[in-house]
């Protein structure tokens, strides 16, 4: 490795084994012996101002593996387009969305959040009630004033759906538009 403290300045482990917990030193690793089709290690980066998902994680059951997460690069919100994030969602205020979804259980107010995420540890907090998750994806949005504002649809999802909700517009050749949503 070219710069073989880059890890642990980066606040990056190396786990021979993350199951187990089994931690290597990288500096003693042999990098010049791997590579992406064998790599026989998991990297994992410890949360913080270093990490790109911040301090808080966020983490729901659904089939593409997306979560919500802080970030330290707050500048970002102050951004137009704000598709950064690599299809995960990232929150503005984590803080706030902790304590709404904590405030059922003992113990978790706001100090007690803050001051584990201080301490600079991993918790894993299963919330004491189910909670419903929706996504939304709009690329047109009535303003409090009545104006129609219009986004660019960066997910390319627009056109699949006004095929599926006006087929007979999206016909080729009297071939009725395939809905694929």
């Amino acid at each position: 490795m070219r710069l073989p403290h880059y890890l642990q300045r980066k606040k990056i482990r190396v786990y021979a084994n993350l199951a187990k917990n089994i931690e290597v030193d990288p500096i003693k690793v042999h990098w010049s012996r791997f590579n992406k089709q064998h790599f026989p290690y998991v990297l994992r980066q410890d949360p913080g101002p270093y990490n790109p998902l911040g301090h808080y994680k966020f983490l729901f059951s659904n089939k593409f593996e997306i979560y919500l997460h802080d970030t330290p690069a707050r500048r970002l919100f102050g951004r137009k387009q704000r598709t950064f994030s690599s299809g995960c969602i990232r929150l503005e205020n984590p803080l706030q969305l902790a304590s709404f979804l904590l405030e059922d259980m003992q113990g978790w107010d706001r100090s007690h959040i803050l001051a584990q995420v201080a301490s600079g540890k991993t918790y894993r907090v299963k919330l004491a009630r189910a909670l419903p998750i929706y996504l939304l994806y709009l690329t047109a949005w009535v303003g409090p004033d009545s104006s129609v504002y219009f986004y660019p649809d960066v997910y390319a999802r627009d056109e699949p759906l006004s095929a599926c909700l006006f087929p007979a517009e999206h016909e080729q050749d009297g071939t009725p538009a395939q809905c694929l949503l």
